[in-house]
């Protein structure tokens, strides 16, 4: 290095401008800076949506500025929480409804066995399923 000047110029071409947008995103009518999270296949979207809120609280209160809003759109676990609950009232509604109508026929004791069945064998699929899923 013999300390010559040289000219940013002479390596490249410079000019001041800027680049054309290719796209807007928007939200309650402001202008916003949006991150898409896509979550790996064969893992659990549940505990994925719940990784991340615990990341993003993270950083709201270590990292970033005070006054930067993060708002989480678009999380597509809700929507699996919700089918999740409605098919446990669905085994629990099917185990009452189930065991009272084989009361009838049954007795006490054998339509309470045959109703439990369903409940159990769901239960059974979640943990083997889990199990699976997990490893």
């Amino acid at each position: 290095m013999s300390g010559a000047t040289l000219k940013l110029a002479d390596i490249a071409t410079v000019s001041d401008s800027h680049k054309k947008v290719e796209s807007y995103a928007r939200l309650n009518g402001s202008n916003v800076i949006t991150m898409n999270v896509v979550k790996k296949t064969g893992s659990n979207l549940i505990s994925a949506a719940d990784q991340i809120k615990v990341i993003v609280e993270d950083m709201k209160a270590n990292e970033l500025p005070q006054d930067l809003d993060i708002v989480i759109s678009g999380d597509q676990s809700y929507y699996t929480r919700t089918v999740l609950k409605e098919l446990n009232n669905t085994m629990i509604i099917g185990f009452i409804l189930v065991t009272i109508l084989l009361m009838f026929f049954m007795g006490l004791t054998n339509a309470i066995f045959v109703g439990l069945s369903v409940p159990l064998s769901m239960a059974l699929a979640y943990i083997v399923l889990r199990h699976s899923i997990l490893h």
